[in-house]
């Protein structure tokens, strides 16, 4: 007897079915689950912009950016993808049109106004954080009930966060971020994976992440793992040839963006060359240090080890619960289908190895470079927090004791960085940065009104790096002004007259007489006092 449409089925379109039921649940189940996280979000977001709403554009490369990146043309609109970063201004060369892009509309919308870029650094922030949880609750299934909740926690409180959100020019890594999480949790998802051929709107948002930094190139190569990790074709050969069919776009986005980038800047790093001897394995290390243990504190020498050791100790603890929750016949192998957290664990240890490797290899790392790092670790403790509260649940009691201890020391990690968070704590930095930036630009702006074409002016002492005001916890990468910021903002401010900004140097001590048609601005030093 023919079963009706809807009992009928071939192996295919089981597998079709399977895969997709879970991105067809109803409504009614999905709000209740994207409620709290959305809430978070929405009072993290507003909590930081009533802070970063006051500050300036702070940061070397604010106005730079700017100066350069606005579409005032179809010429303007063609060098948005075909010159490097701030066309130059900058020493290091960068190929990075989606940030220009974002500064372009930021200018066409809000002027000259902080608050607005402000405001998009915010939207990019929360919009990180946004992916980092739905892409957690994705791969780690839908057993996995806390897994993106607790990811999206971590990355919300995390201390680094402050080096990044309140400075517009280090967007990048934001923009970056947003597109890595995107792509990934788009290549994730039920009818990307049932697809016979690959997907192409995971590889294009990995285009925009090339665009935005060149730190996704890792990106190609999480994709190949998760595709190979939640492939649903049944062997190891076939699931392995999917996650290769299914990585071909990346490798051809990675492929246009390498074109793009060695035609705009002359080679694939610009103006520099790759170096292996420069590489630097401390860098890796010092990496993981800060992630562990962001902030200064109190007794240090006493807890940075014990605190620091924590980000590894619960891992292994965890990794060892669920070995022995998973053996054959344990109650745990029964809801192997639904949790994925531990594969999970396994793509966020390959993007934070990978990001150490590259960082290693290029022998630099910034405060500011954490960014992609914490992303890493979000995805980690939340996965592995997981699997301490499923071993809690369903665990023998020895398995749960040992799960408690865990979670006692995974909470104390959490909650140490969650106390040095801009959330709860005041960084004073930025709003000392701000105050000194704009008094420096409202008496230059007071000296340039007064002076005429033909002249050589002194500029008052420009505050360059604003540091903490002491050992206690503060912002690392306090960026101020510098000399081609000055440039870049009288250009924008004051573009019908032709300003030449002189540095702060022995060779510009007696500069030359000016042009008749052009105002000298020499610099003659930096502020420490504020």
């Amino acid at each position: 007897m023919a079963l009706p449409r809807s009992q009928s089925s071939t192996p295919a379109m089981d597998e079709h079915s399977a895969l997709r039921a879970p991105d067809q649940a109803s409504l009614a189940l999905r709000w209740p689950a994207l409620a709290l996280p959305a809430v978070l979000i929405l009072v993290a977001g507003a909590m930081l912009f009533a802070k970063t709403r006051h500050y300036g554009l702070i940061g070397w490369d604010a106005y730079p950016l700017l100066a350069t990146s606005r579409i005032l043309s179809l010429d303007d609109l063609a060098a948005t993808f075909s010159e490097p970063l701030m066309a130059g201004r900058f020493p290091a060369h960068f190929y990075r049109p989606v940030v220009n892009l974002s500064f372009a509309l930021d200018y066409a919308l809000g002027g000259l106004r902080p608050w607005a870029y402000q405001l998009t650094n915010l939207l990019l922030f929360c919009g990180c954080a946004a992916f980092v949880g739905l892409l957690v609750s994705r791969l780690g299934g839908k057993g996995a009930r806390w897994a993106g909740l607790i990811a999206l926690l971590v990355f919300l409180l995390n201390p680094t966060h402050w080096e990044v959100i309140p400075v517009p020019a280090r967007r990048a890594e934001m923009l970056c971020g947003l597109f890595v999480a995107w792509s990934l949790w788009s290549l994730a998802s039920p009818a990307s994976l049932a697809r016979r051929w690959p997907a192409i709107r995971p590889a294009l948002l990995c285009l925009l992440a090339l665009a935005s930094k060149e730190t996704a190139i890792v990106l190609p190569g999480l994709a190949l793992l998760t595709v190979w990790l939640w492939s649903p074709r049944g062997s190891v050969y076939r699931r392995l040839t999917h996650a290769l069919v299914a990585v071909i776009p990346y490798l051809l986005a990675a492929g246009i963006w390498i074109a793009a980038r060695y035609a705009v800047l002359g080679g694939i790093r610009g103006n520099r060359t790759i170096d292996l001897d420069r590489l630097d394995v401390t860098v890796g290390g010092q990496i993981l240090e800060w992630l562990a243990f962001p902030q200064p504190a109190i007794g240090e020498s006493v807890l940075g080890p014990w605190l620091g050791g924590l980000a590894g100790g619960f891992v292994v603890i965890a990794l060892l619960l669920r070995m022995l929750e998973s053996r054959p016949g344990a109650r745990a192998a029964r809801n192997g289908a639904d949790r994925r957290t531990l594969s999970t664990a396994a793509v966020a240890v390959a993007m934070l190895l990978s990001l150490v490797a590259i960082y290693s290899i290029t022998a630099d790392i910034r405060s500011w470079y954490l960014f992609l790092p914490v992303m890493a670790l979000s995805m980690l403790v939340g996965t592995i927090a997981d699997e301490l509260l499923y071993s809690l649940r369903r665990g023998p009691v020895g398995v749960r004791v040992v799960a408690v201890v865990a979670l006692l020391m995974l909470g104390t990690f959490v909650g140490w960085q969650a106390r040095y968070s801009p959330l709860l704590y005041h960084y004073d930095e930025w709003d000392r940065a701000t105050v000194a930036s704009d008094a420096f630009f409202d008496e230059l702006r007071t000296r340039i009104d007064q002076a005429d074409d033909g002249a050589t002016i002194t500029a008052p002492l420009m505050p360059h790096w604003v540091r903490s005001r002491s050992e206690a916890a503060g912002v690392r990468g306090g960026q101020t002004l510098a000399d081609y910021t000055v440039q870049a903002w009288a250009d924008l401010v004051f573009p019908e007259r032709w300003i030449r900004v002189l540095p702060a140097s022995r060779r510009y001590r007696n500069p030359p007489p000016a042009d008749p048609d052009e105002l000298v601005v020499r610099l003659i030093g930096n502020r420490t006092d504020f």
